[in-house]
């Protein structure tokens, strides 16, 4: 008798631990919980202010240009991104220049005579590689499309300077330079 209860213990403890261990299949339907988070774009720059060096205002026989070695902008999201910049136009104590563009200005910015077109304009250009010249203007343009994650895009930039008859001699002009990001 006592055999036979060791049996049958041994054979129910058998039984519990062969239920207990097979995968449950009493649900028809499961859930996990899952996350994604969307890559945002991001930019790093590494100098918040330029100082171009001072110039003449440009004449009829040749633009006047100022270059400086722009900022560095560093790629920090997770994926690719296209870089874009603006400028606004400039301004002084009792003066205001207008940006333009630089390919408005050819052959120079101030037309032979005082034509006054381009009174109170300045122009940017700027060069993210060599030989890649660019326009910067008061709208968004590309200056680096898909620009792989944490690479670095040293700028170069030319400022041209307004015609003689322009305002601000003397006087320190102030624009702001916006890089803005996003995910191709």
């Amino acid at each position: 008798m006592r055999r036979l209860a060791v049996v049958s213990l041994v054979a129910g403890a058998a039984l519990i631990s062969s239920i207990l261990a097979t995968p449950a299949f009493s649900q028809s339907s499961g859930e996990i919980a899952a996350t994604v988070t969307a890559a945002a774009p991001c930019i790093s720059i590494a100098s918040g202010t330029l100082g171009f060096p001072s110039r003449t205002l440009s004449t009829s026989d040749a633009n006047s240009v100022s270059e400086v070695n722009g900022p560095t902008v560093t790629n920090c999201s997770t994926v690719p991104e296209s870089v874009f910049a603006s400028a606004t136009d400039a301004a002084g104590t009792g003066a205001g220049w207008f940006i333009t563009s630089p390919g408005s200005l050819s052959p120079v910015l101030c037309a032979p005579g005082g034509d006054l077109t381009n009174k109170n304009r300045f122009a940017l250009n700027h060069f993210v590689d060599a030989g890649d010249q660019r326009t910067l203007g008061a709208s968004l343009s590309t200056i680096k499309a898909a620009q792989p994650v944490g690479a670095l895009a040293a700028y170069k930039l030319q400022l041209y300077m307004p015609c003689t008859s322009s305002d601000g001699i003397g006087t320190t002009m102030s624009f702001t330079i916006t890089f803005t990001a996003t995910i191709p």
